[in-house]
């Protein structure tokens, strides 16, 4: 319990009258939590629960890509399963991988956007003549890739097959798309409900 000394001055915890408990130990010893800028965006009520872990993961550098693999020995082998053209690691799997930017490149010519996905936090943010709806979708839609990309990766290392694609990019539009068909009870505006119609088409 020494660790815990120097929150103490006079035997009282950080100055205060009040007793110890262990909620404020636990903050004290986890240190500051600052509010991270992509919250928002992962954890949107028109992602897929799985996708948004997934994509969490991906953003914290937590999935076990070859090169997580290596530091902790367990592999020799660096090249990306799907490209075989690199070594892998999270910053090439999404998306510098041959195989990724191809699924964004058709994800963009189906949504009609065109940014750089590692900046979806601020092309949300920025996109503002862009209904509400238009940005939730868009982002449910390149978070729902990252889960499919990172399924075709397993896929790769157990089965040494991939999907095409323009496959995967379908599955994931229809998967957002009919996530909010279901979930949504208010009214569309003509111009989103044409823009979801061409999406599903």
């Amino acid at each position: 319990m020494t660790i815990f000394r120097p929150a103490y001055s006079v035997d009282c915890w950080m100055g205060k009258q009040a007793a110890y408990t262990v909620k404020e130990g636990y903050n004290w010893l986890r240190g500051p939590n600052p509010e991270v800028s992509w919250w928002r965006v992962c954890w949107n009520s028109m992602n897929v629960p799985k996708a948004s872990f997934i994509y969490w993961a991906a953003v914290l550098g937590r999935l076990l890509t070859k090169d997580s693999l290596a530091r902790m020995g367990g592999a020799s082998d660096l090249k990306c399963l799907l490209c075989y053209s690199q070594d892998e690691s999270h910053d090439h799997l999404f998306f510098d991988c041959v195989y990724t930017t191809r699924c964004v490149q058709l994800l963009q010519q189906k949504l009609q956007f065109s940014f750089d996905p590692r900046g979806l936090v601020s092309w949300c943010r920025r996109g503002r003549r862009n209904s509400l709806l238009v940005r939730r979708i868009t982002s449910a839609c390149y978070i729902q890739l990252v889960y499919l990309i990172w399924q075709e990766y397993n896929k790769a290392r157990l089965y040494s097959k991939v999907t095409q694609p323009g496959i995967i990019v379908t599955q994931g539009i229809q998967s957002v798309c009919t996530r909010f068909r279901t979930r949504n009870k208010s009214v569309i505006p003509r111009e989103d409900d044409a823009w979801i119609q061409h999406l599903t088409q």
